[in-house]
C-alpha cells in the first residue's frame, strides 16, 4: 500500500474489560488505529483470557445482512477450529458467548470491525449487545477481504491479541511520525489518544502473555506503514492465518491426539548482499510448508541452514526449483546461490525424526 498521508484503512479495535486488573496495571492495549468506541475501553495471548481448553462457543448474529455474508462469516471463523480445540456452535436463539453485529458508521459510511478479547466477552453481559462487529462486509466484498477480516476478529475472540504489542516487537516506533499522520483527517486525534491506540508504543508485558516470536505475516498482524517505524520498514500484515498462527493456536489450545509438546527446529535464511538473517521455527512433523507461510512473500537469500546443532535424528529438508537440500545440522550454511540472491519465498521446509 502507498505511504501517503491521505490513505485511510478502516482496521480493527479489540476490546477488554475496563474492570480488569491488567488493564489497570499495564495501561490500555493496542486498538489499531481506530477511534475506541463504546463502554469497554479500557497470536500474543494474554494467559487470562484464554476460554478453558475444549470450549463449545456458541455465537449468534443480531441480525441478518444476507446469506452469502452470514455463510462466509461462519467459514472463515472455522478456520480456527482446524487448529485450535475449540468449536463454534451457531445458535439463533438464546444466550451466547459472541453475539455478532454488521453495524456500519453514520449515513453508510464505512464503519469499524472489532471484538472482544476471549473471555472478555464475558463482561458484556448484555445479551442484546454485539461483542464483535463487522464494519465494511457487503455482497461484493471479496472473499479474501472476508477471510482477513472474519480470521482476525475471531483471533480476537479465541484470546489473541494485535501482534504489534506481542514482547518480541523487534521495531522501534517512530512516534512522531505516527503523532503527525493520525493529527491529520479523517482522524484528527490528539497526542493522549495516539498514545493510546499505540498502548504508549509498549509491548505487552512477557509476565503476562503467551507469545511466540513475532510474527510479521501473523493474521493478527496489521499494516504498519514504512514511516511508523525508526527502521522505516513497512509491516504488510497478514491475509490468512500464518504457519506460526496455526502451531501457537494448537499449542494454547491442543487437541486430544495431539503431542504434549511440539518440537522445533530453528532455521536462519540469509541474504549475505544485505547483511539481512532471519530465523525461523519449523516443528519437527515431517509436514511441508512453504517458507512464505513463516515469513511471506519477496524472502531472497543466499544461504540457509540449521541455526546451532539439531539432534543426529532429526533431518531438515528445503526444496525448490526441483533442486532439494539436506541442511546440515551442525549450523553449517548451504549455499542456495553463489551470487546474485534468489527469491526461496515459494520453497518448502521439512523437518522430521530418522527414529
Amino acid at each position: 500500500m502507498a505511504d501517503s498521508t491521505d490513505t485511510f484503512i478502516p482496521d480493527c479495535m479489540q476490546l477488554f474489560d475496563p474492570n480488569d486488573d491488567t488493564i489497570r496495571n499495564s495501561g490500555p492495549p493496542l486498538t489499531n488505529l481506530v477511534e475506541p468506541q463504546g463502554d469497554p475501553q479500557s497470536l500474543t495471548i494474554d494467559k487470562a483470557w484464554i476460554w478453558p481448553n475444549g470450549t463449545t462457543l456458541k455465537v449468534r448474529f443480531l441480525s441478518h445482512p444476507s446469506d452469502r455474508i452470514i455463510s462466509q462469516v461462519k467459514k472463515y471463523a472455522r478456520v480456527w477450529e482446524e487448529y485450535a480445540n475449540l468449536k463454534f456452535e451457531w445458535v439463533d436463539s438464546g444466550p451466547a458467548d459472541i453475539r455478532v453485529a454488521f453495524e456500519w458508521g453514520m449515513n453508510g459510511k464505512t464503519g469499524t470491525s472489532w471484538s472482544y478479547v476471549g473471555t472478555n466477552a464475558l463482561s458484556q453481559q448484555d445479551q442484546n449487545l454485539p461483542t464483535m462487529n463487522f464494519g465494511w462486509f457487503r455482497d461484493s466484498t471479496e472473499d479474501e477481504e472476508f477471510e482477513r477480516t472474519v480470521c482476525h476478529e475471531f483471533g480476537h475472540a479465541i484470546g489473541a491479541q494485535h501482534e504489534q504489542v506481542n514482547p518480541n516487537w523487534p521495531f522501534t516506533w517512530n512516534q512522531q511520525a505516527v503523532f503527525d499522520y493520525f493529527a491529520q483527517p479523517p482522524n484528527e486525534w490528539p497526542e493522549e489518544k495516539v498514545r493510546w491506540n499505540f498502548n504508549n508504543f509498549e509491548p505487552m508485558p512477557e509476565a503476562l502473555v503467551k507469545a511466540s516470536e513475532w510474527d510479521g505475516t501473523s493474521i493478527m498482524q496489521y499494516w504498519i506503514r514504512p514511516s511508523f517505524t525508526v527502521e522505516g520498514k513497512e509491516i504488510p500484515g497478514g491475509n490468512k492465518l500464518s504457519q506460526y498462527d496455526k502451531t501457537f493456536i494448537a499449542r494454547i489450545y491442543p487437541k486430544p491426539d495431539a503431542p504434549p509438546n511440539t518440537e522445533f527446529v530453528q532455521v536462519f535464511v540469509e541474504n549475505r548482499m544485505s547483511g539481512a538473517r532471519r530465523n525461523i521455527k519449523v516443528s519437527i512433523n515431517g509436514r511441508q510448508e512453504s517458507i512464505a507461510s513463516y515469513l511471506g512473500n519477496g524472502v531472497t537469500a543466499n544461504v540457509i541452514g540449521v541455526n546451532g546443532s539439531a539432534a543426529n535424528n532429526v533431518v531438515v529438508t528445503l526444496s525448490g526449483n526441483g533442486s532439494s537440500f539436506k541442511l546440515n545440522n551442525n549450523g553449517s550454511p548451504t549455499v542456495v546461490a553463489s551470487g546474485q540472491p534468489i527469491d526461496i519465498s515459494q520453497w518448502n521446509l521439512t523437518a522430521k525424526k530418522t527414529s
